[in-house]
């Protein structure tokens, strides 16, 4: 992993760090400022004996926790830097789906959202909140993601091996002397080999690679798997057959939502 990757991880896991007591806190303080289930009545309405309405009472008034906006602005102030120190942080990255992955969190909110009557500003402290809270649980994804799929140039500068290669007619992987010859009724495995390593330096994203596997299902006659999972653990699987034949744990480099040829293992071995 390159030193500029390396420091950019540090830092990223400084902020997820540092925030996670914050974030707590302010979820734990909309819970006690903002009432779950508050019932606001329209007032007293009073009709005539015709049923016609000719008076209606004030409604009942809402009254707002004397915190609120104090919170409100802190919240607001924190998340605005916090979201934007993290941003320019995945801007370095080289990756771009990184930043698009922060920025659209695919994470659970923090809490179900009050049932009751509330105001505008309370509507806005549970969304600024909820937002950190899923970016926040989001940026861990990353972390975990940008170590596994970062190009390992440190490590590549110690390998001394040719780059794989895959032959398809003989369902037969080349690495490191040896020859890892598939089963001629394997289905996943071939085909993984052979699409990744038709474009080694690629980052595959697991769901593209879901389509074409699809597509190799289809003119091969073969079951094709319905979810990324399956895909996920044929990868891992292929890896294990691997690194039981050759010694090498990690030729191919993956995550929950992509994988590509460990750049470690590309490189022309040095005569």
């Amino acid at each position: 992993m390159s030193e500029d990757v390396t420091g950019i991880i540090a830092q990223l896991t400084k902020l997820y760090g540092d925030s996670k007591a914050v974030i707590a806190d302010f979820q734990h303080t909309h819970d006690a400022i903002v009432p779950p289930n508050r019932i606001v009545h329209d007032g007293v309405q009073i009709y005539d004996k015709n049923y016609r309405l000719i008076n209606q009472g004030d409604p009942t008034p809402i009254i707002e926790h004397q915190l609120l906006q104090a919170t409100l602005e802190e919240v607001d102030n924190y998340a605005t830097k916090w979201i934007k120190s993290v941003q320019d942080l995945l801007g370095k990255v080289k990756q771009t789906r990184f930043k698009l992955q922060f920025d659209n969190p695919n994470q659970k909110d923090f809490v179900n959202k009050p049932l009751g009557v509330t105001t505008e500003a309370e509507d806005h402290l549970y969304d600024t909140v909820s937002d950190l809270s899923m970016r926040h649980s989001e940026l861990r994804q990353i972390i975990l993601e940008l170590e596994k799929s970062s190009e390992q140039i440190s490590q590549s500068e110690e390998k001394n091996i040719e780059p794989p290669v895959f032959k398809k007619t003989t369902k037969t992987l080349y690495l490191a002397g040896k020859a890892i010859r598939f089963n001629k009724n394997a289905e996943y495995t071939p085909i993984l080999c052979e699409i990744i390593l038709s474009n080694p330096t690629k980052l595959w994203a697991l769901k593209d690679l879901l389509k074409y596997w699809d597509e190799y299902a289809y003119y091969a006659s073969m079951e094709a798997p319905n979810d990324w999972q399956k895909v996920h653990n044929a990868i891992k699987r292929l890896n294990e057959r691997i690194e039981r034949a050759t010694g090498i744990e990690d030729l191919f480099v993956f995550s929950t939502t992509s994988v590509r040829a460990n750049p470690a293992y590309l490189k022309q071995a040095k005569k």
